[in-house]
């Protein structure tokens, strides 16, 4: 069986702390001081964000290895990534929401705890 693919988006600092962040599955991101790091450390909440979207009545199969994540797009951040937020849209920030899409990002929001 394989193991699903996973999404990722890098937001990288000018003085180089970087984001990444699961396109798909909003709140789903971690920084790190390389793009390696943050990768682990995404990996890592993989399984704390597996409890959200199973509060919020998704399906989530947290993944087990790095290989489980596809590096879809790369962004410059500003001095407030490197402070420790994400700060640029992505392309798929700016694409229209498919039907049903408000109501599943709403219902993961609300269960973050």
């Amino acid at each position: 069986m394989s193991q699903k693919i996973f999404a990722v988006a890098f937001e990288t600092g000018p003085k180089r702390r970087v984001f990444a962040q699961a396109t798909e599955w909003i709140g789903w991101c971690r920084a790190g001081k390389d793009e390696a790091t943050a990768l682990q450390q995404l990996l890592a909440a993989g399984s704390r964000y597996a409890a959200v979207a199973s509060r919020a009545g998704y399906t989530f199969s947290a993944p087990t290895s790095i290989e489980s994540f596809e590096v879809v797009e790369q962004v410059a951040g500003t001095a407030t990534t490197d402070f420790g937020a994400l700060s640029a849209l992505l392309a798929s920030d700016l694409e229209p929401f498919q039907e049903g899409e408000t109501e599943r990002l709403s219902r993961l929001l609300d269960n973050f705890r």
